[in-house]
């Protein structure tokens, strides 16, 4: 008992685990914790992605008409837009590796069963009931990243990981060109949607090696488990590059010094969901959802559309699905390049930028007729 008391004392005497984290190297310690992230936004999006896919399979072997093939379309975006809603409340009250945990064995299995879906109604059903699952866990990544990468590598952090969902919707349309082409019309797609639940096999590396984010074990009170994580990276750093970490930095009111052992807890209040309506956040939350809802409708409709109208217009569906992959490959290296441009430029002109590039890309996009452009 009175060891107990002795090591919950040299907890609190210990710096704040953000000033902690910020101080790290980018090591790869923290890298191999953004891969397993990255890997869990990977398998997500292939299962975002894979009805675009599947569509033209459907159509022909359920004889679909218009309003159908876009109810399977929006089967499992409409679960995602209702399930990331709570995710966020979910993620700060249970935590965020069981809410990634969760939700990635959650849409793995409804995945799977679509595989052996008998009629387009239940797979609908089965695709919406994937999309929760898929929307509990989009937002967790980009927590992890924000939560546990040090302060000035951050932006780019979160652009990396951001590449992942790229790869992973890349993978939906050349894992098609593979597949349906050499499969009968009542196979190819299901064998799409069973590699769909492949992440279930994932599920144990992340109860494994993901930790929880140290900085929300600290604001839940959790002091002792969210030491133990960073002092783990701390060790593992030191250890491997032989040298002493620096000493935690503080910042206030414009003055920067190191952060001894009894400034060791922020007494920042915690923010509130209603914050985000007031001000001065009210026009930045309108104008982030205005860019994000405009950038994501076009994508979407290209990721999910793009096979069905390419073999409508002629195409072989090989070719479809190639053409599809060419054309969402090219977001990745727009990642990377994002990557380095939010932490040169700022986010700002980052975002103004390429959501304008964007802009220009899908006006041409709309008006040229030659399939090489």
């Amino acid at each position: 008992m009175k060891k107990e008391r002795i090591m919950d004392t040299t907890i609190q005497m210990r710096p704040a685990i953000p000033a902690r984290i910020d101080r790290l190297p980018l090591s790869r310690e923290i890298w191999g914790i953004m891969l397993l992230a990255g890997v869990a936004w990977l398998v997500e999006s292939y299962d975002v992605g894979v009805i675009g896919s599947v569509l033209p399979s459907l159509q022909k072997e359920f004889q679909l008409g218009a309003f159908s093939v876009a109810l399977l379309a929006i089967a499992s975006t409409l679960g995602i837009v209702i399930g990331v809603i709570p995710a966020g409340w979910m993620a700060d009250t249970i935590g965020r590796k069981k809410i990634l945990i969760i939700g990635t064995a959650w849409y793995s299995l409804f995945s799977l069963l679509c595989g052996f879906a008998p009629t387009p109604v239940a797979l609908v059903a089965l695709r919406f009931m994937a999309g929760l699952g898929m929307g509990a866990i989009f937002p967790i990544p980009y927590a992890m990243a924000a939560e546990l990468t040090p302060r000035h590598f951050r932006g780019a952090m979160t652009a990396i990981l951001d590449s992942f969902l790229s790869v992973g919707y890349f993978a939906a349309p050349l894992i098609a060109f593979a597949v349906i082409p050499s499969m009968s019309q009542d196979m190819g797609w299901r064998v799409l949607f069973y590699i769909g639940g492949f992440p279930l096999l994932f599920v144990p590396a992340l109860l494994k090696w993901m930790p929880e984010s140290p900085r929300w074990l600290e604001v839940k009170g959790h002091t002792r488990e969210a030491d133990a994580i960073v002092s783990k990276l701390e060790h593992d750093i030191e250890r491997r590059t032989g040298g002493q970490l620096p000493p935690p930095q503080i910042e206030a009111k414009g003055v920067t010094g190191n952060l001894d052992s009894g400034a060791n807890r922020s007494t920042r209040p915690r923010g509130r969901y209603n914050q985000i309506f007031q001000r001065p956040y009210l026009k930045r939350t309108v104008m982030m959802w205005v860019a994000f809802s405009c950038i994501l409708f076009i994508f979407y409709a290209i990721q999910t559309y793009t096979p069905t109208v390419l073999i409508q217009q002629g195409y072989a569906s090989a070719t479809a699905f190639l053409l599809t992959a060419i054309i969402v490959v090219a977001s990745i290296p727009g990642k990377y390049a994002a990557a380095f441009a939010v932490e040169r430029f700022g986010r700002k002109a980052t975002l103004i930028w390429f959501t304008g590039a964007a802009a220009v890309a899908a006006v041409l996009f709309g008006l040229l007729h030659n399939s090489v452009l």
